[in-house]
């Protein structure tokens, strides 16, 4: 069924009037241990492993996991998606100087109902269920010295389906995983005015699982000022994505690769956008 206004299109995801029971429960363990040892008064190491879940619920409706009739799990590992995580790391405190580098290892699982199209282009909910391998490090600073600061932040990641529903998809890079993510904001604050910057980015990623098509990787920069020109009021303004970056973050071509029409869907960042407020604080 479709309805369509204009030159709008709209198609149902489940066609209406459509129904199906849902009878079924479900339980998993989750939990999360670690352990923290002070070297020094400026410096510690830490470690922790962590299991956590959460259940498919509305991911599996109208799915092949769910029985039409009766509305029983009939695949019982679609009932939870798992998360595992393993992570260590030190941390540093000294003279205004703060740093924490954390390597971590994860493992997880999902389960999903997305349209996907057969070879004829027809487009269907097909459960999906997959499983991942993550691994990388996490380096966050922050420098201060007197009115002047700097925070950053790098990220280095990589990954890998270890199963699927396609066999070809095992040993892939999973969508959307840039090898590197960073953050930098550098700040000027006195007691009647604050301005400072932000610097966002990430290297280049696969738009799909099949790793055919690319996204390119992107930085953006935001410039924030406020004011206090008396006691309990604040004057602000904020510009993100200041030079208007071209910044994608998904890409959906409905198999991987760019169509044979050149056509697909994508989901950016905000452009330049530029905003004043003014506070009173009582």
């Amino acid at each position: 069924m479709r309805t369509t206004i204009g030159q709008v299109v709209g198609v149902p995801y489940i066609a209406p009037g459509s129904s199906q029971p849902v009878d079924y429960d479900y339980d998993y363990v989750s939990y999360s241990m670690g352990v923290n040892y002070r070297v020094s008064n400026s410096f510690s190491l830490f470690a922790r492993h962590s299991l956590g879940g959460r259940a498919g619920a509305d991911a599996l409706l109208f799915s092949p996991a769910i029985s039409a009739t009766s509305g029983a799990l009939l695949n019982e590992d679609a009932s939870h998606d798992s998360v595992r995580q393993t992570e260590a790391g030190f941390k540093y405190r000294d003279n205004g100087v703060s740093l924490n580098l954390t390597g971590f290892y994860a493992t997880t699982k999902g389960t999903y109902l997305p349209t996907i199209a057969d070879s004829l282009g027809i487009k269907t909910p097909t459960l999906v269920s997959r499983s991942y391998r993550t691994y990388g490090a996490e380096l966050e600073g922050a420098v201060r010295r007197g009115p002047f600061s700097v925070t950053g932040s790098l990220t280095v990641t990589g990954g890998e389906i270890k199963a699927a529903e396609q066999a070809a998809l095992v040993g892939k890079e999973p969508r959307r995983q840039p090898t590197f993510l960073y953050t930098l904001t550098p700040q000027f604050d006195v007691d009647q005015f604050t301005i400072g910057a932000n610097v966002l980015g990430q290297t280049s990623s696969y738009a799909d699982d099949v790793n055919l098509l690319k996204m390119p990787g992107f930085t953006t920069v935001g410039v924030f000022a406020r004011f206090r020109p008396v006691e309990r009021i604040e004057l602000g303004l904020n510009a993100s994505n200041l030079f208007n970056t071209k910044a994608i973050t998904e890409v959906n071509t409905g198999g991987g690769a760019v169509p044979a029409t050149g056509l697909g869907t994508v989901r950016t960042l905000y452009g330049r956008l530029i905003s004043a407020s003014a506070q009173f604080f009582f």
